[in-house]
């Protein structure tokens, strides 16, 4: 036995990845009246674990009369899972048993419909396949709820499990064997080899508290009375006889192993423990029964756990749902003893699970497909290949029988994937859309700071290269649309240093657009008798010429119609200013001539006196002639006026302004002279006609070369 026991340990069986859940035990199924209920959200949580959702799953799953000790058995296997599958723990004595499914001694049956332990166990066999553990405890036969309760639990138990763990005690008898009796009506048609294949996996008979030394207790002595048992020639009943005849047909592995007693505290035949399960300890159970569980939970684990199988394919994790959802129904429906039904919901699921799994193939390959960012043809090609393969597996794989459900499937995997493709197509087009997003934005902020350094470093900027999208690339791990985006950039940036050049230029232009009207504007400053509504009326019309030249040899440019108009609205604005620039000169140039006519008119009024005081020193002259010798001169000087060339440029109201200006200065003279013409006789003298006229021409020219002449006329009669 020990050196048995050493070769066993010895493989390569362990427990991978462990994890800190502790698991409970939550109830799958439930009796309620006239039925069962399954809490299917339980079920879902189990098959999503990621240790089960993508792994073949092994059920073991433990049935047999009540009381019998299935839920202790079961509460030793969680703790050697939980060990990682060392059997230090069985060397502890005062390490409780674990209490994880409930059990207590006695005749009453404590476990209620099929219970299951909500935390599975990754393991990988000693031939390096992985299968996910799931474990399942039923309510035990003759618990008084009657033999088709028995029979629904224990068929729905070993049509979910891979591995049913048989518990008796004592021995294997016909009684025993009766919740066995309902399957044998399988055999007729899945009982070697059908469509489906072999039914039912793998069956455990395990005999409890063995004490007959013609057979050692383990999985030799086992086999050995297993198959004496079962061909006992001193049977008569012949439903019995079918059974001991199709068991080992029905399952496709039939292994029987036997354990001995596990002592008197374990059974509570021990009173001092009566019904208080928590206080039994290691130290409690016999020698020889735990050197025989290492044995039996070892052997369980690695030579009977093969995954959970449905019609020769094995199903995963997330494909257990749908064949407890089908095995349900016909529960629920009472049709689970159907052979026909059963089988053809077992083949529906066999179809179902190979359906799911070439979905699963087509997904991963057309996940690769949409990740690699090609185009839509090139998906639509792809997707054709893929399905092409799916429908050549699926009818290279799926025997089948049933011809309804080869067409119906076929269809149904056909719309399946269809809708995967459809999935794949957004999945892609919102991958492209962010991808794109991503490097659009990028490319902006290329352009933007690259534009920020041309423009504020002009064209010295133009020797650096500028950045690319390599950081965008690396985020991603892929070059998709890289190249495009990357060209796309180079273009605009390659428009950009382009645009800012053609900027400069109309920049160029502007500035002699200024200038030139500056040049002209200060001519029109000093134009004769140009006034303050005559200077506007002019920077109306050089503003309009010179925009208008300034858009004109834009046309030559290649430049944006935007940077254009923005272009001539600033220079519009800078004339605007240049305009106020150019009153203020105006404003202080009329000033000027103003001072200028006034030195120059102070002239003539004193070329005017003198011309009085001559007169006026006539002894012949006397008081009432004086005026007429005053206006003698105004007309005298009039008529010489009109004989001038600036004069003849004139305006009539313009003369007549000035003439009636002159004529009120000189009169306002001769006033002053009149009043003190007593004065003047003492020094009256005789004037001669020539020196008269010398006087009044040299009045005359300085109008002609000053006063005449001056803008500020213009500016002064207008506002008079």
């Amino acid at each position: 036995m020990s050196d048995y026991l050493a070769q066993k340990l010895s493989s390569l069986l362990k427990l991978v990845a462990p994890n800190s859940d502790p698991g409970c035990a939550l109830q799958l199924l439930k009796p309620i009246e006239n039925g069962y209920e399954m809490d299917k959200v339980t079920l879902v949580n189990l098959v999503e674990h990621p240790a089960v959702k993508n792994n073949p799953v092994v059920i073991i799953s433990i049935c047999g009369a009540k009381r019998e000790g299935k839920s202790f058995l079961l509460n030793l296997l969680i703790k050697y899972l939980e060990s990682n599958m060392q059997e230090a723990w069985l060397n502890e004595p005062d390490t409780p048993i674990p209490t994880h499914f409930s059990w207590k001694s006695g005749r009453k049956a404590h476990t209620q419909g099929i219970w299951l332990w909500s935390k599975p166990y990754l393991i990988q066999k000693s031939n390096g396949h992985k299968v996910a553990v799931i474990l399942f405890d039923t309510e035990g036969s003759y618990s008084g709820t009657g033999k088709q309760n028995d029979s629904d639990i224990f068929a729905f138990s070993t049509l979910l499990s891979s591995v049913q763990i048989y518990n008796m005690k004592d021995e294997i008898n016909e009684l025993k064997l009766e919740s066995l009796a309902a399957f044998t009506s399988y055999t007729e048609r899945a009982g070697t080899k059908t469509e489906s294949g072999q039914i039912f996996q793998s069956l455990m008979l395990l005999v409890r508290d063995w004490t007959d030394d013609e057979f050692q207790c383990g999985v030799e002595g086992g086999r050995k009375y297993m198959e004496e048992e079962l061909q006992n020639k001193k049977v008569t009943d012949e439903d019995l006889i079918a059974i001991r005849d199709k068991i080992s047909k029905v399952f496709r592995q039939v292994k029987c192993t036997l354990l001995p007693y596990p002592g008197a505290i374990v059974d509570n035949k021990d009173k001092r423990h009566r019904q208080n399960t928590t206080q039994v300890k290691v130290s409690d159970m016999s020698g020889d029964f735990k050197e025989h569980l290492r044995i039996f939970f070892h052997i369980l684990l690695d030579e009977c756990t093969e995954p959970k199988e449905v019609g020769g394919r094995i199903i995963k994790g997330d494909e257990i749902l749908n064949l407890s959802t089908k095995l349900f129904n016909l529960l629920r429906t009472k049709e689970i003893f159907n052979v026909s039904l059963t089988l053809k919901e077992l083949d529906a699921a066999k179809a179902q699970t190979l359906m799911q799994q070439l979905q699963k193939e087509y997904d991963e390959k057309m996940l690769a497909i949409s990740k690699s960012y090609c185009s839509e043809t090139t998906v639509d090609e792809e997707h054709k290949k893929y399905l092409h393969q799916a429908m050549e597996k699926y009818n290279n794989e799926y025997n089948t029988s049933y011809t309804s459900h080869k067409n119906s499937f076929k269809q149904l995997l056909i719309d399946a994937i269809t809708n995967l493709l459809n999935k794949h197509k957004q999945v892609r087009s919102a991958e492209e859309g962010e991808l794109r997003k991503k490097y659009e934005d990028m490319t902006e902020e290329i352009l933007t700071e690259h534009w920020s350094q041309i423009t504020g470093s002009g064209f010295q900027a133009f020797g650096t290269k500028p950045k690319d999208l390599n950081s965008v690339q690396c985020e991603l791990g892929t070059d998709a649309y890289y190249y495009e985006y990357n060209a796309k950039l180079m273009r605009k940036i390659r428009i950009a240093e382009s645009r800012w050049e053609c900027i400069k230029q109309l920049s160029e232009m502007q500035r002699d657009c200024i200038n030139d009207y500056k040049k002209i504007m200060e001519k029109v400053i000093k134009k004769d008798f140009l006034t303050k509504d005559g200077l506007e009326e002019q920077n109306q019309i050089c503003r309009k010429k010179t925009i208008k030249r300034f858009k004109a040899n834009c046309e030559l440019k290649d430049a944006l119609v935007d940077d254009i108009q923005k272009q001539s609205n600033e220079l519009d604005q800078q004339l605007s200013e240049q305009y106020k620039a150019v009153l203020v000169v105006y404003q202080e140039y009329m000033e000027l001539k103003q001072k200028e006519f006034e030195a120059d008119f102070e002239k003539v009024k004193k070329s005017y006196m003198e011309y009085i005081d001559m007169i006026t020193r006539n002894k012949y002259l006397q008081p009432d002639d004086l005026q007429i010798v005053h206006d003698n001169f105004i007309k005298m000087m009039i008529c010489e006026l009109k004989k001038l060339d600036s004069a003849t440029n004139m305006k009539f109201e313009e003369e007549n302004q000035l003439i009636t200006y002159t004529k009120q200065q000189l009169t306002d003279q001769y006033k002053h002279i009149s009043d003190d013409m007593e004065k003047r006789k003492e020094d009256i003298r005789e004037v001669s006609h020539e020196e008269v006229m010398e006087l009044i021409k040299k009045i005359i020219y300085r109008f002609e070369k000053g006063v005449w002449k001056q803008n500020w006329f213009r500016q002064t009669f207008q506002q008079n």
